[in-house]
């Protein structure tokens, strides 16, 4: 067998609602989020060239807002400074994705500004990408 084949027992058969993380590997349920989590993962590896090692998704990111309170925020997508530690401090850029195309830019609790104007208010992220799966939202903070 020449290296191009795939052994048939080492092939994953999925069921139709499952497909496999392009960050991860793993077999993951295939909910309208999941499908664009997935095509954000793509994207940021094929069109902006961001090495999957640099990237990690549920990451939680911990800051401390200007009244001194303790947040955490759970990140779809964090990509970080390129073979840089997974921490908040290390965070280059931001993926959200909402539950489905219902959740909308302007929603108080998973909207735009609900979910990246903390991380980029109060990290060193400069950019920050929300989507339900129909609109891009994109935020960068001023230098």
């Amino acid at each position: 067998m020449d290296n191009n084949q795939t052994n048939i027992s080492d092939s994953i058969v999925l069921d139709d609602n499952q497909l496999v993380c392009a960050l991860t590997n793993k077999v993951m349920k295939a909910t309208d989020k999941e499908r664009t989590l997935q095509s954000m993962i793509n994207m940021m590896i094929d069109e902006y060239r961001f090495p999957v090692e640099d990237m990690q998704r549920d990451f939680k990111a911990k800051f401390q807002d200007n009244d001194g309170k303790s947040k955490t925020l759970k990140i779809d997508l964090a990509i970080f400074n390129h073979s840089k530690a997974h921490d908040t401090d290390e965070l280059i850029r931001v993926v959200i994705v909402a539950k489905d195309a219902k959740v909308k830019a302007q929603d108080k609790k998973a909207g735009v500004q609900a979910t990246l104007e903390d991380i980029l208010t109060y990290t060193e992220c400069d950019f920050g990408l929300w989507t339900n799966g129909e609109a891009l939202h994109y935020l960068h903070k001023e230098s």
